[in-house]
């Protein structure tokens, strides 16, 4: 894989981490196994792209607290009140 192709395919996936947690509320399962997939693609992409592992780890960081963020949404609107705040 070129570095030119490389930086293609993760832009794609990058933009696939920003965008694919919106779709939790529809259907949790199947986001989740993307979000993960995603996640695990990335690290290759950015080495062979040549990015520095610096530029890697921030731009992954962003985008796991962007997922953490839907995932605590997620908690909140799916679950009764009583559920998500832990109170009985």
């Amino acid at each position: 894989m070129t570095q030119i192709s490389a930086k293609k395919y993760l832009y794609v996936v990058e933009t696939g981490r920003f965008l694919i947690p919106f779709l939790v509320f529809f259907n949790p399962l199947v986001t989740s196994t993307l979000a993960i997939f995603l996640d695990s693609l990335d690290g290759t992409l950015f080495y062979r792209a040549g990015f520095s592992w610096k530029t890697y780890n921030l731009v992954d960081k962003i985008l796991d607290l962007w997922w953490l963020f839907f995932i605590v949404a997620y908690i909140f609107v799916a679950f009764p009140k009583n559920v998500a705040s832990g109170l009985p």
